[in-house]
């Protein structure tokens, strides 16, 4: 299996441009990890989350 490692920022990520790419890679079947720079929880930025 394909795997893939994500990193994305700790401090405030779009949602939709984790999101969308994330879906696409795991409908291809990916085995896809998220991480973060410094290993801690990554945190969405609620502004995205607005229509």
């Amino acid at each position: 299996m394909t795997s893939a490692l994500f990193v994305v920022s700790e401090e405030g990520y779009w949602a939709e441009e984790c999101i969308e790419p994330l879906s696409t890679l795991e409908s291809e079947g990916v085995d896809v990890t998220v991480a973060t720079p410094s290993g801690s929880q990554p945190v969405v930025d609620e502004r995205s989350l607005e229509p």
